[in-house]
């Protein structure tokens, strides 16, 4: 009688864990971040065209001459992981409900010699299954 009373705790404690593992799953790729203002409403990053418009939307957003800690911070404030000792920042966001598609960014800028931004380059994905 034991033996049977701790297989159906052990049973039962075991569902309710996977239970809580899938619904905490569900939460987690409901709950997404929301696409970099930079990286939204840009078409399919393969199709001709759409990798030169977000180069210009970098220039114009970080045209040179601008202050590098100003380029740094406004990248983070917009949701990108920056490193600005290698002078680089990435965004990237797993599939969720709302959205199928893996999608992510990077923008890497060089200084001019007075420690300004000399040039802006990067590119996007979206990976979709």
């Amino acid at each position: 009688m034991r033996g049977s009373t701790f297989r159906y705790v052990a049973s039962g404690l075991l569902a309710a864990a996977l239970i809580f593992a899938f619904g905490l799953r569900i939460w987690w790729m409901r709950s997404a971040p929301t696409l970099p203002q930079l990286l939204q409403g840009l078409g399919d990053f393969r199709e001709s065209g759409n990798q030169e418009a977000y180069q210009r939307r970098l220039k114009q957003r970080f045209p040179p001459g601008s202050d590098a800690a100003a380029l740094a911070r406004a990248l983070t404030e917009d949701g990108f992981q920056t490193r600005p000792a290698l002078k680089e920042a990435s965004f990237d966001r797993a599939a969720s409900f709302d959205d199928k598609c893996r999608r992510g960014g990077n923008v890497r800028w060089s200084l001019d010699e007075d420690g300004r931004v000399g040039d802006v380059t990067g590119g996007y994905y979206a990976y979709c299954p």
